[in-house]
């Protein structure tokens, strides 16, 4: 994994860099974005909340040699604003439950003035749990707001993004 200190300044240049590119007007499909430079993503968009708009993906990014994150970023507006706070946070919320079980490693949070963009370090362990057995996730805010993730493409569009970025940067 990528050290701790090089995770937040990579995870704030994964919007700028790769752009996101969903329809987060509904919750749908997770899909594999391959035209980003700095890396493959598989996202998905979700339903909005409380008029934000809500995106969750996982990068792949070359840069971090394909070492998984997976992130939220709700925002309001036409696009993401400017960076005003970044940090990494200890004893964080922001994770994902997968089959049932709360995971986190490395969290870190930017936030925007219209939003914020939450992620965590994916661990080999729960990468392989979710390309192997996946019964049901849901995301875990900074406010601890849990949000179910569709499972809908979700294996596919992981294990495409994955060999994209190995078969570059590996």
């Amino acid at each position: 994994m990528a050290p701790r200190s090089t995770w937040i300044a990579l995870l704030s240049v994964v919007l700028v860099v790769m752009g996101l590119s969903v329809d987060a007007n509904a919750q749908s499909p997770w899909r594999v974005d391959k035209a980003a430079t700095a890396g493959p993503l598989a996202q998905t968009g979700l339903s909005p909340a409380n008029g934000r708009t809500r995106t969750v993906f996982v990068s792949f990014e070359y840069a971090r040699k394909c070492d998984p994150v997976f992130s939220i970023i709700e925002w309001t507006g036409a696009r993401l604003g400017t960076p005003i706070r970044r940090e990494l946070l200890r004893n964080s919320k922001i994770g994902l439950y997968f089959n049932g079980q709360f995971h986190t490693s490395h969290a870190g949070l930017i936030t925007y003035d219209n939003g914020y963009e939450a992620g965590f370090s994916i661990s080999n362990d729960l990468l392989l749990g979710l390309l192997i057995n996946l019964n049901s996730m849901s995301f875990v805010t900074p406010t601890g707001e849990r949000i179910p993730l569709p499972l809908t493409g979700f294996r596919d569009a992981l294990h495409t993004a994955m060999d994209i970025c190995r078969s570059r940067a590996l």
